[in-house]
């Protein structure tokens, strides 16, 4: 698997991974799924600041992990949010973990010391994911 930094030129196939969490999950908090152009535009503003990874299997986009603010205030400028999202036929293969953890490693070396993970793909049924991110 290669994990590679995300352009906005990756937004209508990262957007192909992310609609279905919005259209049946509520992991996204967000109801509609947003267009390829506003995707996009998601992708180079989050890239001012953070990091956005694709983890790429044969040449196609399996799923991504992207790094946010935790909170805005003052106390919280070392902490970070690390979502993930997994094509469907991805899950259990590994794909989020390498994804989040390549970018848990890169955004440490930047100044960060507190990442919060938050794999999107049904959880709750994943207890080796749980265990991988220190669950009991």
């Amino acid at each position: 698997m290669l994990i590679r930094p995300a352009t906005p030129a990756d937004a209508p196939a990262l957007l192909a991974i992310y609609a279905p969490y919005v259209e049946t999950t509520a992991v996204s908090f967000e109801t509609v799924a947003p267009d390829a152009a506003e995707f996009a535009r998601r992708i180079a503003t989050a890239l001012a600041d953070w990091q956005w990874l694709v983890a790429e299997k044969d040449e196609r986009c399996v799923g991504y992990a992207y790094g946010s603010a935790h909170r805005a205030r003052a106390a919280y400028r070392w902490s970070v949010d690390v979502s993930a999202y997994v094509h469907p036929n991805h899950h259990r293969a590994g794909t989020s973990a390498g994804s989040s953890d390549a970018g848990t490693t890169s955004r440490g070396s930047s100044g960060s010391c507190a990442t919060r993970r938050r794999p999107h793909r049904m959880v709750a049924r994943s207890p080796r994911v749980l265990r991988g991110m220190g669950a009991p």
